[in-house]
């Protein structure tokens, strides 16, 4: 389980769907909204972001190798 790798975007919609289904009302909520939009930014960005930090953790580790 520690290696499983977890996709941010299908859990978002899992959880969305998941509070709308109990309470559908809540999208019309103004916390609702600010609360999944911010999480949705934070992962995209993060998804975007990861491969060039890794990338750049590799060049430097490359470097100071040589």
């Amino acid at each position: 389980m520690i290696d499983r790798k977890y996709r941010g975007l299908i859990v978002i919609a899992f959880a969305a769907s998941v509070i709308l289904i109990i309470e559908p009302e809540a999208i019309l909520e103004p916390g609702f909204q600010i609360s999944f939009s911010a999480v949705l930014v934070l992962v995209t960005s993060y998804q975007i972001n990861a491969n060039n930090i890794q990338n750049k953790n590799n060049e430097i580790f490359c470097v100071n190798n040589d």
